[in-house]
């Protein structure tokens, strides 16, 4: 038919042609449930800070993630009770977006760091069916990031968490006195913005293997007991390099080695796969310096570190992030102070982007903002 005889009054666009916002904006208008946020009968607390996160309207409040609420000083709960019930208001007491929202295939699960500038940093967290790689020269913080990861991961999803236990192989020595101060921090912190849960030591399993006899020993046979007898969520090795370099030391054939890192690769890969848990490993670093160098550079900012291993480790890598600390006078006060900086070497989902960081009574705290790295 010629344009000119069709009666356009009479055409109807198809669903998939209106848009999102169309239809709800029909919706708005032909009924009577609440649009506005002040509308809403939610305490004066929760009220002031999602007029202080400008949210106007409940549209804009059922589009915000609950790790931004939660980042708002709402707890998890909080959280859950606010979207459920505003969900309920704006549509129908019979059907529950936020209930039907989480029936449905599950989201890409991140553990969050609990500080926005280093949540920003990994684009909201770490992504739990990755291998997430922390490397660094000694002292760059890589143990200190493994047990506040480790306490973060015991908190629920709501709130950043993995709402699991850990399991934490580690080949070096363990700093407990560390982990017990970073928990009671934490626990203290938690408690004053009123969680309902808390992290403990005892969700932590800490298993020492110091061989990678010992480590292959014990991937090959206890730990499918203990993932499936126990709720863990957070698996780290910390840290890789360290039984290999010791087989470094006893002069064992290169390729043998090659191949039992391989092998030992693919076990926790089927691991993470068959339990559905996240894999977060630490690796050293080999350092060129000098006398006129920090810790990781010649003195000139060019960056001389390199992740121990190898290709073939790398290979197996799906998030390489590495962890850097340059030594500099402060010129007012003439002492010497630290820097850190955390930087994302390759990632399937993240651009080259790095941000400054501190290391705190209780874990890692974001400085300054997240910078494009080169």
């Amino acid at each position: 038919l010629s344009p000119s005889l069709v009666n356009r009054s009479d055409v109807r666009r198809r669903p998939s042609a209106v848009k999102k916002h169309e239809i709800l904006a029909d919706m708005e208008r032909k009924s009577e449930r609440p649009t506005k946020i002040d509308q809403l009968e939610i305490h004066p607390r929760i009220l002031a800070i999602l007029l202080k996160m400008k949210l106007k309207s409940v549209r804009e409040l059922l589009d915000v993630s609950p790790i931004a609420l939660r980042h708002a000083s709402l707890t998890g709960p909080e959280v859950e009770r606010l979207l459920l019930e505003t969900s309920k208001k704006w549509w129908s007491p019979n059907l529950d977006l936020f209930t039907v929202a989480r029936s449905r295939a599950a989201p890409t699960i991140r553990l969050t760091f609990g500080c926005p500038l280093l949540d920003k940093l990994f684009r909201g967290g770490i992504v739990v069916d990755h291998l997430t790689e922390f490397a660094g020269a000694a002292g760059t913080a890589k143990t200190q990031t493994c047990l506040f990861l480790a306490l973060r991961a015991q908190l629920p999803v709501l709130s950043g968490g993995l709402g699991g236990e850990v399991l934490y192989l580690c080949t070096e020595t363990v700093p407990i006195r560390r982990l017990r101060q970073m928990t009671d921090e934490m626990v203290r912190n938690l408690t004053a913005a009123k969680s309902e849960v808390t992290p403990s030591m005892d969700r932590i399993f800490i298993e020492n293997l110091v061989t990678l006899d010992e480590v292959e020993h014990f991937l090959s046979g206890r730990v499918h007991d203990l993932l499936t007898r126990l709720p863990i969520k957070l698996v780290i090795v910390d840290s890789m390099a360290s039984v290999f370099r010791y087989q470094e030391e006893e002069k064992v054939n290169s390729m043998e080695r090659s191949a039992r890192l391989q092998r030992m690769t693919v076990i926790l890969r089927r691991l993470q796969a068959k339990y559905n848990v996240a894999l977060i490993c630490t690796n050293q670093a080999t350092t060129m310096i000098d006398d006129a160098a920090s810790s990781d550079t010649l003195g000139d900012g060019v960056d001389r570190t390199a992740p121990a291993l190898g290709l073939s480790w790398s290979n197996f890598v799906t998030t390489r992030v590495m962890l850097h600390k340059t030594r500099m006078e402060d010129p007012d006060t003439g002492l010497a102070v630290v820097k850190r900086r955390m930087k994302v070497v390759f990632a399937p989902h993240l651009p080259q982007t790095q941000v400054k960081f501190e290391v705190g009574m209780g874990g890692l705290r974001g400085v300054g903002k997240v910078e494009v790295s080169f």
